[in-house]
């Protein structure tokens, strides 16, 4: 009797929590109803939830939950919480978001933040489709013709495979008059990431390869690189004479940008903002960038940054005889590990009249070093490959031809050997990301 007693002072214990708990449960909005509710949105997708009472400050929070496979009998789930929705459109009755990506296939939570984020409101429940990033990185193509041809933009996927015998895919036309360079990925976020020139004003923008849409970032940028931990450095300017670098590393999470700013950095004499913004820079393990001043007189000059504590400065070092100074980089193994120290070094094109060349940078001594290997043709653009365990490496090359278009090569740094890739494409520059 008495365990029947208190089976029943449990059960009242346990009504009462509930119902305190739906008292806590804050009624922002009536009437909701999620349009298409029942069927599986992609990533990127429009998703429209109407009720009466949306405000203009209103913020949707999403969760996104997936089974795991390994763990079937326990039913285990994966999750990726306080997800920021990107809102397209939103009226006092409705708000229209895009679909998360970056997640396996899930059931994704929407909940309504409003001055309290503590206290959220529950709005229903969607299906997303599988939008993680591909497990291979991927190459593409931007075209970047100036405003006076009256041509599109764009973005396009080039395969890997069977590379002569595919169609490169589209990803994304621009506005007219719009161009996008200087474009870098963060392994693993899907997105590429580049300086959007319109109208002589220059922002940084990336563009989401899984939700197909566009964000951008404030500040005055000069160019963009990647570190060798997988951030992605945006250096802008202060002012005529002083740079400043800032983290805008694409989180998964929140589809955000998080912008730390670095101290000042003044400008070598005679070196202007602007004769940077040719190439993306070279972020190396030890504590440097590379980066390409154009002298604009048929000269380049090598320009390090110095990030290393303490030293945050500037460097232009003499000028080369050429049409084209581009960094790169590549790994070189620790003896002994699957290591690697990140180094880099320029690709040298028609150095004085010839072949490009490419050779690394000794932050030694401050100057040229070994040479990698050379190509006949004039260089435009670089992106690297290189595995986890850096067994393979590969500079993929855009080259440029002296008729039917442009042509991509890819040479193995280990095999020290050239592979064409096709020849007739309209890129201004190449990239790989995933």
């Amino acid at each position: 009797m008495k365990k029947l007693q208190l089976f029943f002072l449990f059960a009242l214990l346990l009504a009462a929590c509930s119902d305190d708990d739906k008292e806590k449960q804050p009624t922002f909005v009536t009437n909701i109803a999620i349009v298409d509710a029942d069927k599986t949105f992609d990533p990127g997708d429009a998703v429209t939830v109407k009720a009466d009472g949306f405000q203009e400050n209103d913020n949707l929070i999403l969760n996104a939950y997936w089974p795991l496979p390994d763990e079937p009998v326990l039913n285990y789930e994966g999750s990726a919480k306080y997800i920021r929705a990107v809102i397209k459109e939103r009226t006092a009755t409705s708000i229209t978001f895009l679909a998360p990506g970056g997640y396996p296939a899930s059931r994704v939570e929407i909940t309504l933040e409003r001055s309290d984020p503590s206290h959220p409101m529950k709005l229903g429940q969607i299906s997303v489709s599988d939008g993680l990033p591909p497990k291979e990185f991927q190459l593409y193509g931007i075209t970047n013709y100036p405003p006076e041809a009256n041509e599109t933009n764009r973005i396009e996927q080039i395969s890997l495979d069977k590379f002569a015998e595919t169609t490169p895919k589209s990803i994304v036309q621009l506005p007219k008059g719009q161009q996008f360079s200087l474009v870098v990925n963060s392994p693993g976020s899907n997105t590429l990431c580049g300086i959007l020139k319109q109208d002589g004003q220059y922002t940084t923008s990336c563009f989401d390869l899984s939700m197909r849409y566009w964000r951008s970032t404030a500040g005055t940028p000069v160019t963009l690189c990647n570190t060798y931990n997988n951030n992605i450095f945006e250096i802008s300017q202060i002012d005529e004479t002083h740079l400043t670098v800032n983290n805008i590393t694409s989180s998964s999470y929140s589809r955000s940008s998080s912008p730390a700013p670095q101290p000042r950095f003044e400008l070598p004499e005679g070196l202007k903002a602007d004769a940077l913004r040719n190439y993306r820079g070279i972020c190396l393990s030890e504590g440097y960038i590379l980066l390409s001043a154009d002298n604009g007189d048929g000269t380049f000059s090598p320009v390090i940054m110095d990030l290393r504590s303490g030293k945050y400065s500037i460097h232009l070092y003499d000028p080369i005889q050429c049409d084209a100074l581009i960094p790169f980089w590549i790994a070189v193994p620790k003896e002994g590990t699957n290591e690697g120290t990140y180094t880099g070094g320029y690709a040298i094109s028609n150095a004085n009249g010839g072949d490009t060349e490419f050779r690394l940078w000794n932050t030694t001594t401050m100057s040229m070093d070994e040479q990698l290997d050379t190509f006949p043709n004039p260089v435009r653009s670089i992106t690297t490959f290189c595995t986890g365990d850096l067994g393979t490496q590969k500079l993929y090359v855009l080259f440029e031809a002296y008729r039917n278009g442009w042509l991509i090569e890819a040479y193995d740094l280990t095999k020290k050997e050239w592979q064409s890739l096709g020849f007739g494409y309209p890129y201004a520059e190449i990239v790989l990301a995933r």
